[in-house]
């Protein structure tokens, strides 16, 4: 077997959990804006972003730099870094309890609203940008998104949109073996429609009005359709992680990296690999699994990337629906059960809901008659207080 391929697979085997306890992660996308003007505030300009995190500083133990640049800061339990248009992303360390997420997650907002309150920015939780357009938005100084941008130029239309324009959530879960793996990643991919339908959040579209609740969705399919979307023979009989890997590994590389040195190129992920020393090849499985952008990713953990940043009573909502349901093996068996969905269908459904929002179709089933059937079964697997959580969340929701 390629060394190149074996890397990866022990690297997704590392995530197995033994001791059967399913965490939560959650990374949510913010837009630093004006208060007043809702401009989008950038990276390098007077009291923009890097100056936020210079006065953030005091406030973390670990800093990351590239370049002399300050680019993201962590202390344990929460990481901030930044997307390609200074975007602020906030990463809370896997937890159990829904209520530990949230108090880790109200920590950071606080830590944040200190320093940039006084400087009239605020935290904005949407799926695009609020007010700004894309072509105003200047890239961070991070190698590693220059060389994507210049690559996205060429793969599709909206490569632009994607990196300076859209704020996501994302939820990682915890899989135990490799079959349960593949039953959690088929579900999410199977309820990505309904995920993208529950949490759209995105009114604005370059400066104008946007009614497609799955505006986010719309940009990703146009930007480069050999690493976004669906990972294809997610559906298949001999699908794991023999076939995720030979997912990654045939991806073009975009660039690679030799003794800190950047540069494009036009080889596979496996082909750049190959060119390693074997005791590199673990840091470059886990460099190339963050490479692929699908709606359901593996690492070393299942990441579930289809959702629109929201605020908080919002992803507390969203976050207590998966754990519903990702935390029962009886219920993820009985959704794969349920429907028996291809690709094309998947693809089919978000066409239907982009049109028409609840009132469009899921396999077969009004869209806002599968969000009530899905949110009921999940809270069967809650207790109270995650109950009260969703269910205060969910009133949020208008359909």
């Amino acid at each position: 077997m390629e060394k190149a391929k074996q890397a990866l697979l022990s690297y997704f085997e590392s995530g197995c959990k033994s001791d059967k306890r399913m965490m939560l992660g959650l990374e949510l996308e913010h837009f630093i804006t004006d208060r007043a003007t809702k401009r989008n505030i950038q990276y390098s300009e007077t009291r923009g972003t890097e100056y936020i995190l210079n006065c953030l500083l005091p406030f973390f133990t670990d800093s990351v730099y590239e370049n002399g640049r300050l680019l993201g800061l962590s202390d344990g339990e929460i990481s901030l870094t930044l997307e390609p248009g200074a975007q602020l992303e906030v990463s809370i360390a896997p937890k159990e309890k829904l209520i530990d997420v949230l108090s880790a997650y109200n920590r950071f907002k606080d830590i944040v609203d200190e320093v940039i309150s006084p400087l009239g920015y605020e935290l904005t939780t949407l799926g695009y940008l609020p007010h700004s357009r894309v072509g105003e938005i200047e890239l961070i100084p991070k190698k590693r998104y220059y060389y994507m941008d210049k690559y996205f130029e060429k793969t599709g239309k909206c490569g632009i949109n994607m990196m300076r324009g859209t704020a996501a959530c994302q939820v990682s879960i915890d899989y135990f073996d490799e079959s349960d793996f593949i039953k959690k990643f088929r579900c999410a991919y199977v309820l990505t429609p309904l995920f993208e339908l529950l949490s759209g959040n995105s009114p604005v579209f370059e400066g104008l009005p946007n009614k497609n609740p799955l505006i986010r969705k719309s940009v990703w399919r146009n930007v480069d359709e050999k690493r976004t979307c669906i990972v294809n023979g997610v559906f298949d009989d001999d699908f794991g992680f023999s076939k995720y890997a030979d997912y990654i590994l045939s991806r073009p590389a975009i660039f690679s990296v030799k003794n800190g040195v950047y540069s494009p190129t036009d080889k596979t992920a496996l082909e750049v690999m190959r060119e390693y020393g074997e005791e590199e090849l673990p840091a470059l499985a886990d460099h190339y699994s963050s490479m692929v952008f699908p709606d359901v990713r593996l690492r070393r953990y299942v990441e579930i990337r289809c959702a629109d940043s929201m605020p908080p009573e919002r992803f507390m909502f969203y976050l207590g629906l998966i754990k519903g349901i990702f935390s029962s093996s009886g219920t993820v068996d009985d959704i794969l059960k349920g429907f028996d969905v291809r690709e094309g269908d998947i693809e089919d459904a978000e066409d239907d809901i982009a049109l028409k929002g609840f009132s469009g179709d899921i396999y077969g089933v009004k869209a806002s008659r599968l969000a009530d059937r899905i949110t009921r079964i999940a809270l069967e697997n809650l207790n109270e207080d995650e109950k009260n959580i969703v269910e205060k969340g969910l009133i949020t929701l208008a359909y």
